[in-house]
């Protein structure tokens, strides 16, 4: 009998590490499916493809991949995780000048009721930071990028529970000891 446990497998390579995500299938059932279906495959079509780890194992096979879901965030992360045109070097360059230049930057904070209710104020201000770096990047490959992984970053930073999709916020004496930056 064939094992589909994948006990101990690495579930973070490539692109799958990106950006969590609910009820996310593991790379390893995609890639053994695209073997034992897709071994003559030149496209792949996923009509519910959530943050992509279809698409992804598809490319690492050389199958083109066309995904939808409708979640306007997992389209968006797919799309960020599968780009085949998203320049690296550049990217590097850009991660590279964020790393240089954020904290130097005037934060753009967008007026969002109770936004000190769900987020303590100096995380207010690093991730104003950001979104204002985010804000001068022109290339639009590398633009998403760094949005989708803001995303994550929001979702990590904010004052509500871990490993949970539902909002649910710390308790106040939890509060008084968060520290997002010790993550």
């Amino acid at each position: 009998m064939d094992d589909w446990t994948f006990n101990n497998a690495n579930t973070r390579g490539y692109t799958h590490i990106y950006h969590d995500y609910p009820a996310r299938m593991i790379p390893q059932v995609a890639n053994k499916l695209l073997s034992i279906y897709g071994k003559e495959a030149k496209t792949l079509f996923d009509p519910y493809c959530g943050t992509g780890t279809s698409l992804v194992e598809g490319m690492l096979m050389g199958i083109d991949g066309i995904g939808t879901d409708l979640n306007p965030l997992a389209r968006l992360i797919a799309q960020s995780k599968s780009d085949y045109n998203i320049n690296i070097k550049k990217l590097l360059e850009c991660i590279e000048e964020f790393n240089e230049k954020v904290n130097n930057l005037k934060p753009e904070i967008p007026e969002i009721k109770n936004i000190d209710f769900w987020f303590n104020n100096n995380v207010i201000i690093k991730l104003g930071k950001i979104k204002a770096f985010i804000n001068l990047i022109e290339d639009d490959h590398i633009n998403l990028f760094f949005k989708i992984a803001f995303s994550e970053t929001v979702r990590e930073s904010s004052n509500t529970r871990r490993n949970e999709f539902k909002l649910f916020r710390y308790s106040k004496e939890k509060l008084s000891k968060w520290n997002p930056d010790h993550l």
